[in-house]
């Protein structure tokens, strides 16, 4: 298991812990507090999926890059 994975358990288990308690509402000072803490958790989770996302992309276009490169080395060397 990665660092990532571990981070990424850890935020889904405490926001939904977070959503749990204050689950009646939430008022005061201590309110404010946790919805910020649940508006960190939140940006996390949409960053991971972004980068859940986005990451296959990135190394396909790296592959094939890496693929068109070394054909044409191939084709100019002659190796």
């Amino acid at each position: 298991m990665s660092c990532a994975q571990i981070v990424d358990a850890i935020v889904i288990f405490s926001s939904f812990a977070i959503d749990i308690v204050f689950l009646g509402g939430v008022t005061g000072e201590e309110g404010q507090k946790a919805v910020a803490v649940l508006v960190v958790l939140l940006l996390w989770r949409i960053a991971r999926v972004v980068d859940g996302r986005y990451m296959p992309l990135v190394s396909s276009l790296n592959a094939d890059t890496h693929t068109h490169n070394h054909s044409l080395a191939t084709t100019v060397l002659g190796r």
